[in-house]
């Protein structure tokens, strides 16, 4: 027999509960968590999730010293409008120890001295950075958290591009040529066609960048087209910033020389902090990624060209939309 969509014996525990003094379930059930024992659990999620650890629905369990079920601990989350369940973002420990400000306030510190002493226009602010060229897969793992706090981080092993993306931007929303290292002796047929008119594409053994690549990229696309931006704004100041990560493919003095010449400073990020300071990491490379994984159709066949023109087909799309101008400054504001 039911009652309004509710067995009767879910009916008896409601009214039982009630009488009680007891809050119900919505199917009737009394909350195995409750009363003070639910405002202690409550209190102890809340510490643990912010000591910057990924409180997962197990390690929550934990906590009552696995008296009660993962569906428990799960009913007991959507309960309770202050805390939610969000996918943790994932960080190795080097990065994790310099999300601090006695790392970062110093740097930011030096650069707004030398922003003081060299008044940048912003058209001449710039930010180029690399990214791995693939298609992102999804990251399982659910952690409980205050719903007005960040998701906690968890650490992952580094994984090798196969394929690299080079690109830079301006702070008003300009973008340098971009490039891409494809890992190969010779340019593939499928990257040919319309992905050449966008991007320029380089054959390059390994497809991740070194001293090498890094130095032809510098002197025969970043330079030159810093001047030509340089001529065309016409400027009173035309003194130049570039921001870039200390990546070892950058040490190399005889490219910095003939930036100084044209008077462009280069400032490094901090290591293992660029994820935090860089404004292509803050945003751009976000969106591309986005956009990559939302319109990419997986090919039927399982062939390398099949993957490839897969990828060449929604990749000057995502270009378009990541790079666009208000993308480009909304990530110089958050970094």
């Amino acid at each position: 027999m039911k009652y309004c969509g509710i067995n009767k014996k879910s009916l008896e525990h409601a009214v039982k509960a009630i009488k009680n003094g007891r809050p119900i379930a919505k199917v009737g059930h009394p909350p195995i968590i409750s009363g003070e024992k639910e405002k202690q659990f409550l209190e102890e999620v809340t510490i643990e999730s912010r000591s910057g650890t990924s409180l997962t629905l197990r390690k929550a369990r934990d906590l009552k010293k696995k008296t009660v079920t993962l569906k428990t601990v799960y009913a007991f989350t959507k309960r309770h409008p202050e805390l939610k369940s969000s996918l943790p973002k994932q960080v190795d420990i080097n990065r994790l120890a310099a999300s601090c400000q006695k790392v970062l306030k110093p740097w930011y510190t030096e650069l707004q001295v030398l922003h003081n002493e060299n008044k940048y226009p912003e058209e001449l602010i710039f930010n180029i950075d690399e990214s791995s060229l693939r298609i992102p897969t999804s990251t399982r793992g659910v952690v409980v958290h205050p719903a007005d706090e960040q998701a906690g981080f968890k650490k992952t092993a580094e994984r090798k591009p196969n394929t690299t993306f080079v690109a830079g931007e301006a702070a008003d929303g300009f973008s340098l040529p971009s490039i891409v290292l494809w890992p190969s002796a010779t340019l593939p047929k499928e990257l040919t066609t319309q992905l050449t008119l966008s991007l320029d594409i380089w054959p390059y053994t390994n497809g991740w960048m070194d001293k090498t690549a890094f130095k032809k990229y510098a002197l025969i696309v970043l330079l030159p087209a810093i001047i030509d931006r340089i001529k065309r704004i016409q400027k009173e100041s035309h003194r130049c910033l570039l921001l870039l990560d200390s990546h070892s493919s950058r040490a190399d003095p005889t490219i910095w020389r003939q930036f100084k010449e044209a008077e462009i400073d280069v400032v490094t990020f901090i290591p293992h902090a660029s994820y935090i300071l860089q404004p292509l990491g803050k945003g751009v490379f976000a969106v591309l990624k986005s956009e990559l994984s939302n319109n990419y159709s997986s090919p039927s066949s399982t062939s390398s060209s099949s993957k490839r023109t897969a990828v060449a087909d929604v990749l000057p799309q995502a270009l378009h939309t990541a790079f666009t101008p208000s993308v480009i400054k909304k990530a110089f504001t958050n970094s």
